[in-house]
C-alpha cells in the first residue's frame, strides 16, 4: 500500500497501485524505493518484509526533515554578506535583526506612544476590536478575501490625531502586509502636510 507524497504524486503521474508492475520503480525520480513498501529496507534480501509488518512504506520523500520541505537558501539580508540562508540573516549576522529593533524601540519611537502601546486600555482595545472584526482583515474584505487579521491599526495615525487613540470607530483590524501598506501611505501622507 503507498503513503505519503509519492502516492500523491505517482497517482498524478496515472500510475494507479492497480495498474502497475509491482517491481516498476516509483514514478518520482528522488523516490529510490521499488513499489513503496517492497524495497530491501533490512538488507537481508527480503523484499520489505518489515516495512509491510508494520503498514509502512519504505519511500522517505516528503517526511519530516527532509530537504523537500524546507525553505530555499536565500542571501543574508546583511548589506554586503553573500552567505546563503533559509533564515532572515546568516548565523554571522543573526543578531543584527534583534539589534535593529532594540534601536528602533530605543531611538525611533516615541516614549508617549510607547507608553500608550503598553498600557492596560490599549490591550483591552485591541482584544475587543479583533472579537469586532471576527478576527479577518477589514482591507482583505473589501477585496473579496478572506485573511486573518493581525494587527489592530488606527485609521487615523495617533501621531495625527491624539485623541482618537482609544475611539474604537477610528480602529480595524488588517493582516501585516495590508497593515505595512497603509502606514507606508500615512507615512507619505505626513510628511506632505
Amino acid at each position: 500500500m503507498q503513503t505519503g507524497v509519492c502516492r500523491l504524486l505517482c497517482q498524478q503521474g496515472n500510475q494507479a497501485p492497480a495498474e502497475t508492475d509491482a517491481t516498476a520503480p516509483c514514478v518520482y525520480a528522488r523516490c529510490q524505493s521499488i513499489r513503496h513498501g517492497t524495497a530491501d529496507t533490512a538488507g537481508d534480501g527480503t523484499e520489505g518484509d518489515d516495512q509491510a509488518e508494520y503498514g509502512r512504506s519504505a519511500c522517505t520523500v516528503g517526511r519530516v526533515g527532509d530537504e523537500v520541505n524546507q525553505k530555499p537558501l536565500r542571501p543574508c539580508n546583511q548589506y554586503g554578506c553573500s552567505n546563503l540562508t533559509r533564515k532572515r540573516f546568516c548565523d554571522s549576522h543573526s543578531d543584527s535583526q534583534t539589534q535593529q529593533t532594540r534601536d528602533y524601540d530605543r531611538y525611533g519611537r516615541d516614549s508617549k506612544t510607547k507608553a500608550f502601546y503598553n498600557s492596560t486600555a490599549w490591550r483591552k482595545l485591541r482584544a475587543m476590536i479583533k472579537i469586532r472584526d471576527n478576527g479577518l482583515c477589514q482591507m482583505c474584505l473589501v477585496d473579496k478575501r478572506i485573511v486573518i487579521g493581525t494587527i489592530v491599526d488606527h485609521i487615523i495615525p495617533i501621531k495625527v490625531d491624539w485623541q482618537l487613540r482609544l475611539t474604537e470607530n477610528n480602529l480595524q483590524l488588517l493582516c501585516h502586509s495590508c497593515h505595512n501598506k497603509k502606514t507606508a501611505e500615512d507615512e507619505k501622507r505626513v510628511k506632505r502636510v
